[in-house]
């Protein structure tokens, strides 16, 4: 067995474990999910805003490609969070540094910065529950977190509270962040 065969318990690494998927479309869009992150490193898994909360998108992969906590970001447009988390990820895999507190520059406009933040793993059955299932496990999350129009970001002074609803701050435990109603997810 291979060195990273024994580091990574990912769908991936280890294909003959036994699967826990509830019927054969689920286990069509898991093997599906598996073939992406086979052939591109990793994958964008979006769950557009509900009731329960904002839309919200986020990697599966990165640990098993990269060796660094998957991605995840809140409250913008699908296609965009899904744009944005390939490019910081293409990042990742070519050099670039991706620890938290990290900036990222060039890929907003008017010269805003993103920053990563580690999120709480309390949050993980709430948004993560695919990285769980590929990675077999909880892996960490870092959350790639956008500024105000102003490019003020949410632990700062003066940053724009209409932009807290759609931006959880997941860097905070759930049971100190009471502004997020979003409730654990089953399957998502």
């Amino acid at each position: 067995m291979s060195k990273r065969a024994t580091e990574c318990g990912c769908v991936l690494c280890r294909p003959n474990d036994v699967r826990n998927s509830g019927s054969a479309r689920d286990a069509a869009w898991a093997d599906k999910l598996a073939a992406t992150v086979r052939e591109h490193g990793w994958t964008v898994v979006a769950v557009p805003a509900d009731e329960h909360g904002p839309a919200f998108a986020y990697t599966v992969g990165l640990p098993h490609t990269a060796h660094v906590p998957e991605l995840a970001m809140l409250g913008l447009p699908i296609q965009v969070m899904h744009t944005l988390l390939n490019n910081i990820a293409s990042r990742i895999r070519d050099g670039a540094p991706a620890a938290d507190g990290t900036r990222v520059d060039g890929l907003l406009a008017a010269g805003l910065a993103l920053v990563l933040k580690d999120a709480d793993p309390g949050w993980h059955p709430t948004f993560f529950g695919q990285t769980a299932w590929f990675h077999r496990a909880a892996v960490p999350v870092r959350q790639v977190v956008w500024p105000d129009p102003a490019g003020v970001f949410p632990w700062e002074d003066g940053f724009d509270q209409a932009c807290r609803t759609a931006q959880p701050t997941l860097w905070i435990p759930p049971d100190r962040d009471r502004a997020v109603a979003r409730t654990p997810l089953e399957d998502a």
